[in-house]
């Protein structure tokens, strides 16, 4: 861009000019007078009359007697101009400031001008952001910052001088302000780094601001978060809050893999006190948040690991957590408030050492969850742990599969809440500490809540010696629909002790888990139910480990009258089913009868109703003083009854035959609908 010279030239307007005017036209033959103008060249002039007034002008084209101008150069004013006005080529105050100067601004270079040169393509190089804020944005656009402190630290990187900002505060990364004012931007594709923003991995420098900073900047942005290896120092917590469109963030790490978790992106938060070390809320709806390759390290004094509140799509994949082992806490907590939603979230291939608790679902609205091929180790209180004591919840979907292994933990599940939708599938189970007597998997209602349903324990192996009598690998009450099927048990053989113990659970299969080729058979199976008539299922083969008990059995008198008051001890009684045969194995004994009883003697309570023909079978009896050895007993089709006759064949009379303290004892088998 170069100023044009003539000299001696003055030529006259043709028609008047108003102040907003940018064409004049001068009279015929005056364009050619002036420079010809090409490029971004232009010419100075003045406009002046007989009355002494001037305008200075800028003229940057000619077309024949017509020129293109700017108006009211150098703090002149607009004017109206009449035919006969003179335009001359002046020289101007301008002009003489542009000549005192080498020539930077108006000697052609390189298709631009010199000092546009400087400007927009000489770079500067600096070594730390501190020296960048001292860069001049007259004298530069670009900068290279080699390092955040110093040269290689991991830190910087190609920084521009935006010219249209003025307001932007300094976030110690993505945006710097110089001394001079000038906003300096970092420039990035689709991720930025932590040690952009001051974050040194050597387990010194506290880094909390610059990774607070470092997530701020990466929600606005829409951009990944980059965590390099190394081990870093945080005391006080950090936040990720989604609001608005500022939505969705990934935090990568470098390394998250090791096994040991000594090396790879390491967070360490263990010097935090009384507060959770990462929250992440997005006021009631979709946060999209990844957590990827991160080591995660907590300690007694820290609350949750990371807290997640009403937020939905929260995924963590490849990341460990130690030490979060502050009792009533988790590495993960995920809690929905009343009114709240929290959901849709997923752990692969990660790894929980130390914890308290490992995985805490907490509070209604607690939907979806995928946990899959990741390891929960020495969990104080559980690793999976969903609802609390006392506290009414209702989840949907949670899956617990694809190879998860749980070792050392006091309890491997621990759901007090109402799930519908609960799989527990191919996973591996073990505590080679006999101490942690407490079952592997407890699922209850909680006294509070509704049932569970639609439950799957499948595929599972179970490595654990139970101790005590009545302890269980699993231990349900008060489920609804499920299947416990295909497991298998390494160890057990203790009838005292149980793969399964189940209470109050309705329409839902067991069979006792495979075991070892050779080895005696496993824990066996017990299912107790609300009363007798309620719909269990139970399949497997008729041995008896494979037992679920019948309660509600007991001899009743029928024909001429009611009984009059009687009870009855069940001294043993249990079932089995394999598709649509059930097997009943019973022992009674009448304890008191009253003595207005009367009619003939019946077993009222049987599990199942008869559907096949009418079924007879032998009994052995004891306190019945009618003659002949012969008693047999009779399921009629369609009842779930079993009457006493002896080998006349006659009922037998509950008054006159039957004594207090008669027993009955017998093994049969009837058909039920499949």
């Amino acid at each position: 861009m170069t100023q044009l010279f003539a000299n001696n030239v003055s030529v006259q307007i043709l028609n008047t000019v108003n102040p907003g005017d940018t064409t004049i036209t001068l009279f015929p033959g005056s364009g050619a007078l002036l420079p010809a103008i090409t490029g971004s060249n232009f010419i100075t002039a003045t406009l002046n009359d007989y009355l002494g007034r001037t305008e200075i002008i800028t003229i940057t084209a000619i077309s024949g007697d017509n020129i293109t101008v700017t108006r009211a150069q150098e703090g002149t004013t607009a004017l109206t101009w009449q035919p006969g006005n003179l335009v001359d080529l002046r020289i101007t105050r301008d002009t003489l400031v542009r000549l005192q100067n080498p020539a930077a601004n108006s000697v052609s270079f390189d298709g631009t001008t010199l000092d546009q040169q400087f400007l927009n393509r000489v770079n500067r190089v600096v070594d730390s952001i501190a020296e960048l804020k001292t860069i001049s944005k007259l004298t530069y656009t670009r900068c290279f910052v080699t390092g955040y402190y110093s040269v290689g630290d991991g830190g910087g990187g190609v920084y521009y001088y935006d010219s249209t900002d003025n307001t932007s505060t300094d976030n110690g990364g993505t945006v710097i302000v110089a001394t001079d004012g000038g906003r300096w931007k970092l420039v990035h594709n689709s991720a930025i780094s932590i040690c952009q923003f001051g974050a040194i991995g050597n387990n010194t420098v506290e880094c909390a601001t610059a990774i607070q900073n470092a997530i701020n900047a990466a929600i606005a942005g829409n951009v990944s978060l980059y965590i390099p290896d190394g081990h870093y120092k945080i005391s006080t917590a950090l936040s990720i809050t989604m609001s608005g469109t500022a939505r969705g963030l990934k935090i990568q790490g470098d390394s998250g893999n090791d096994l040991l978790a000594n090396t790879g992106a390491i967070l360490d938060f263990s010097a935090i006190s009384a507060s959770d070390a990462v929250s992440v809320t997005s006021g009631n709806a979709q946060a999209f948040c990844v957590f990827s390759g991160i080591t995660f390290v907590g300690s007694a004094t820290v609350n949750h690991g990371i807290h997640v509140t009403n937020s939905s799509y929260v995924d963590f994949e490849k990341c460990i957590f130690k030490s979060f082992s502050q009792s009533g806490y988790a590495a993960v907590r995920f809690t929905g408030s009343a009114g709240g939603f929290v959901g849709v979230n997923n752990f692969d291939r990660c790894r929980f050492e130390n914890n308290n608790d490992g995985i805490w679902i907490y509070g209604d609205n607690s939907n979806v969850y995928n946990i899959k091929s990741s390891s929960f180790l020495d969990s104080v209180n559980a690793a999976v742990h969903i609802g609390d004591t006392a506290l009414v919840q209702t989840s949907r979907v949670i899956n617990i599969e694809s190879g998860c292994n749980f070792e050392g933990n006091a309890r491997d599940v621990s759901c007090l809440a109402a799930v519908v939708g609960f799989n527990i599938t191919g996973n591996y189970f073990e505590n080679d500490n006999n101490a942690q007597t407490a079952p592997r998997i407890l699922i209850t209602n909680n006294g509070v809540n509704a049932n569970s349903g639609a439950l799957v324990i499948e595929g599972n192996t179970f490595q654990k010696t139970l101790v005590n009598a009545g302890d269980s690998m699993i231990l349900l009450d008060s489920i609804t629909k499920g299947r416990v099927k295909e497991n298998f048990s390494a160890t057990g053989n203790d009838n005292s002790k149980f793969f399964v113990y189940g209470t109050n659970c309705a329409d839902v299969e067991f069979d006792v888990p495979h075991s070892p080729p050779g080895a005696t058979p496993a824990y066996p199976v017990v299912m107790s139910r609300s009363g007798a008539g309620s719909v269990v299922t139970f399949t497997g083969p008729a041995t008896s480990n494979d037992r679920v008990p019948i309660t509600g059995l007991a001899f009743t008198g029928t024909g001429e009258a009611p009984p009059g008051a009687s009870t009855t001890t069940i001294n043993k009684a249990f079932y089995s089913r394999v598709g649509n045969q059930v097997t009943v194995t019973l022992q009674l004994t009448l304890t008191t009868k009253s003595g207005s009883s009367t009619g003939y003697v019946e077993i009222s309570g049987l599990p199942f109703t008869n559907q096949g023909a009418q079924v007879q079978f032998n009994l052995i009896v004891s306190g019945f003083s009618r003659t002949g050895p012969y008693y047999y007993g009779i399921i009629p089709q369609g009842a779930s009854v079993m009457q006493i006759w002896d080998s006349s064949p006659s009922q037998v009379d509950f008054q006159t035959f039957v004594t207090a303290g008669a027993t009955l004892e017998a093994t049969f088998t009837y058909f039920v609908n499949p």
